[in-house]
């Protein structure tokens, strides 16, 4: 299993406003949105104390930093997270984890290495009805969350991405309050409805249904 990502002698965390870089070097948004802790769904104790509800979340980002970042922030929630670089990697995890994983954040980048975000997440619902798992969300969704967590997202995508197996989408750089909400629905029936994605707010991304 993937441990916590480290860097290189001299090298320090990066902070949530660091800038990644793509693979033709042109510099990509921040990952998270620098104004993300003033948004409305969630009160400021809410963001900072850890989440009623841990979760085994698995990441997956080829950009080292994007993956840095979010794992930092989903511990502090009191989340389990596992990381993976690409696709593939993604699946594996998945499928070595299925019976405790409860949520996925998965890049759908097309130059993701190996696999890209759309080829895994078709292998993870392959995999979850040959090997249906009664975990506590899939007991409440139906299916295990996958959440697309991405630049590339562009108005209108939002049928791709569902008809592929996504349940929603969060487009970078992303609003963390947003995503709490949006974690803690996997659950909650309720908090799950207040963040259904709305294409006038579409930088706020959410659950594509109730």
């Amino acid at each position: 299993m993937p441990g916590p990502l480290t860097f290189g002698e001299g090298s320090s965390v990066p902070s949530d406003r660091t800038f990644g870089t793509s693979k033709d070097s042109r510099p990509s948004p921040p990952f998270i949105r620098p104004d993300s802790s003033t948004g409305a769904d969630t009160s400021p104790k809410d963001f900072q104390t850890p989440s009623p509800h841990h979760y085994t979340v698995i990441v997956a980002d080829d950009n080292i930093i994007n993956v840095q970042i979010l794992e930092r922030r989903l511990m502090k929630l009191g989340h389990r997270v596992l990381v993976s670089r690409d696709g593939q990697e993604c699946f594996n995890l998945f499928a070595s984890n299925r019976s405790t994983v409860d949520f996925l954040l998965m890049d759908i980048n097309t130059q993701m290495p190996v696999v890209d975000g759309f080829a895994s997440i078709r292998m993870i619902r392959d995999d979850e009805y040959s090997y249906p798992t009664p975990s506590r969300v899939v007991q409440c969704c139906g299916r295990t969350p996958v959440f697309a967590v991405s630049g590339m997202l562009r108005r209108g995508q939002e049928k791709q991405c569902k008809e592929a197996g996504f349940d929603g989408w969060m487009p970078k750089p992303v609003d963390m309050k947003r995503l709490v909400r949006c974690l803690a629905g996997g659950l909650d029936p309720d908090a799950r409805r207040t963040c259904v994605y709305d294409e006038r707010r579409f930088e706020l991304g959410g659950w594509f249904d109730a």
